[in-house]
């Protein structure tokens, strides 16, 4: 009996692992620097990957070369040129969606179950794919880190314990998303608030501490061997005024109204979708609650 069981568990665990191995298959086959690709590295990422191929031949970001993304951006183009040039930055690409997709089945699934689970990744990352096109771009590689940081908010919460190396792994991805970007902190914003906050109303201020310790440990030392790296090699200074001060100046220009209607369009189309395909998924996984309790009662 017992053999059986675990044979049937281990099929699912297999389907599911195949399912999401063959959706990040397909999505990092919009990257241009895929082996499957005609398609040379677009605008953006050709700076990145001349970046990173300049690194591996002695070059340093920042000092070497203008521009204002964070330094772990460079450091995985440096690590996938050093693999297999553009097609090494493409295993990273990959790595990187895989973990995406991972994770957020695990954040749905410990809500709502596999199916619903296995539904809400598929549609939703489709419909992300135009955030995806093209490949190497920022945004492809702080998705793993807020899916982890997700799921390790989520986790917590729901089993109200805050487990310090939990708590270390948010602190940390918080630190590698202020090295890519430091403008894409929403997440850990939104959660940390609600900790302290809540944490304050129930006079729990021992929580909020440890909270707040763990954190800060996490983001230092994903944050500090970047600036280690850039201090040694004297591009401290170019990095603070290319990411902060020129990042600062380039946001000010905004876009024009016209580009800004069409904005806003696409991400109401898109989120109008996402939010469609939640609606359903809670009502499946609503009902497949209620089903699982029937046959208890039964």
């Amino acid at each position: 009996m017992k053999n059986s069981r675990l044979k049937k568990i281990d099929s699912a665990q297999l389907v599911v692992f195949i399912h999401l191995s063959l959706l990040t298959f397909f999505l990092s086959l919009l990257s241009n620097q895929s082996f499957f690709s005609n398609i040379g590295p677009w605008t953006d990422s050709r700076v990145f990957t001349t970046i990173g191929k300049g690194m591996a031949n002695g070059m340093v970001p920042y000092r070497d070369f203008f521009d204002h993304k964070g330094p772990l951006l460079f450091f995985l183009n440096f690590l996938g040129y050093s693999v297999s040039g553009i097609h090494g930055v493409w295993i990273i690409e990959v790595i990187a969606i895989f973990v995406s997709v991972l994770f957020s089945y695990l954040t749905i699934k410990s809500l709502f179950g596999r199916f619903v689970a296995l539904l809400s990744v598929s549609t939703g990352f489709l419909l992300l794919r135009r955030w995806l096109e093209g490949g190497n771009l920022t945004e492809e590689f702080a998705m793993p880190l807020i899916c982890i940081a997700l799921y390790l908010f989520i986790s917590m919460l729901r089993a109200d314990s805050f487990e310090r190396w939990k708590i270390l792994l948010c602190g940390l991805t918080f630190g590698l998303s202020l090295m890519l970007r430091p403008n894409m902190f929403s997440v850990w914003f939104v959660f940390s608030v609600y900790i302290v906050i809540n944490s304050l109303i129930k006079k729990n201020f021992s929580k909020m501490m440890k909270y707040i310790a763990y954190f800060g440990a996490g983001t230092i030392v994903a944050v500090v061997p970047f600036l280690i790296y850039l201090l040694a090699e004297g591009a401290f200074s170019d990095y603070i005024y290319q990411n902060f001060i020129f990042n600062s100046k380039y946001a000010q220009y905004g876009l024009g109204v016209s580009e800004f209607v069409m904005h806003i369009f696409d991400v109401a189309f898109s989120f109008s979708n996402i939010v469609i395909i939640g609606c359903v998924a809670c009502v499946v996984g609503i009902a497949d609650n209620k089903t699982e309790k029937r046959k208890r009662l039964i």
